[in-house]
């Protein structure tokens, strides 16, 4: 495993459910926004909304709300 940033989402209602990942940071942030840099691997094929970080050094399945939430609210974020 490497170490990857990971920008999450910190908008009230899609709380923590990670948007995106890279090798480099996203700074500057964009607005709404956190990132993390954690030894985290994912398959290529994952969406990464079905993870949620919760602090510490790894990513959890997100909810099934934050997931559907995500799905409707989500396509301002997908343009990183």
């Amino acid at each position: 495993m490497a170490l990857t940033y990971y920008l999450y989402s910190t908008n009230q209602y899609i709380e923590n459910t990670v948007i995106s990942g890279s090798t480099t940071s996203f700074a500057p942030l964009p607005g709404e926004t956190a990132e993390v840099q954690i030894d985290f691997d994912m398959l290529p094929e994952q969406d990464y909304f079905i993870y949620q970080y919760t602090g510490g050094t790894s990513l959890v399945a997100n909810s099934a709300t934050s997931i559907q939430r995500y799905r409707v609210t989500g396509e301002d974020y997908l343009e990183l």
